[in-house]
């Protein structure tokens, strides 16, 4: 649980993800999906086709 001092201004979130060094979800969704498709590409993983 995150505690804040009434006397302190609270910082953004933006300032709050580049200090812990956390990435944006769009942006770990979009890492997500190209590591997906370098590896559906060079065969690291098998698809199978249900047509």
């Amino acid at each position: 649980m995150l505690m804040r001092s009434p006397k302190k201004p609270t910082s953004s979130t933006i300032q709050m993800i580049a200090s812990l060094g956390w990435q944006y979800l769009q942006t770990w969704c979009t890492d997500v999906r190209l590591v997906l498709m370098y590896r559906i590409t060079h065969y690291l993983i098998e698809i199978q086709a249900n047509l």
